[in-house]
């Protein structure tokens, strides 16, 4: 009976204790003006396209009550800063650093295009381009599905 209570008391201060922290990384992911993207291929989710030139790439996120919009960035050589970093960096920025998983969790499709939309530099740390010690970030722009030709 004692191990029960010690166990409910660990799992409800460790919920809490979560939702803390979690609650604090969201904060500082919305409020900063530069953000890290985690991308890892999969068949459905998150997708990357090539294309015939190298110097221009797409990433696509895929929302479930989304599927035929999804948030889309694309690397073009008008965006072509491409920097290497050591893999420490992803301990560092890990406060504003953010994977597939939980931008569906957080975010709407319209919550996570906003998100992006309101950054000045969205960083895409693509998994095929981490290696033992360094890791190469690709500054991408994201397509504005809603922007009017006056804009």
């Amino acid at each position: 009976m004692v191990t029960l209570n010690k166990m409910t008391l660990f799992i409800f201060f460790h919920f809490f204790l979560g939702l803390k922290i979690y609650s604090q990384n969201l904060n500082k992911i919305i409020e900063t003006d530069t953000i890290y993207v985690l991308f890892k291929q999969t068949k459905n989710k998150q997708i990357y396209i090539p294309t015939n030139n190298k110097k221009w790439a797409e990433y696509h996120f895929v929302f479930k009550n989304s599927r035929f919009t999804p948030v889309l960035f694309y690397h073009t050589p008008k965006t072509p800063e491409e920097k290497t970093e050591k893999k420490s960096f992803l301990k560092k920025k890990k406060d504003i650093l953010i994977d597939y998983d939980h931008l569906i969790n957080l975010f709407s499709f319209q919550g996570a295009q906003q998100l992006f939309l309101n950054k000045k530099k969205i960083y895409i740390i693509d998994n095929k381009d981490i290696n033992c010690f360094t890791i190469k970030l690709k500054e991408v722009k994201i397509i504005d599905y809603f922007q009017t030709p006056d804009d």
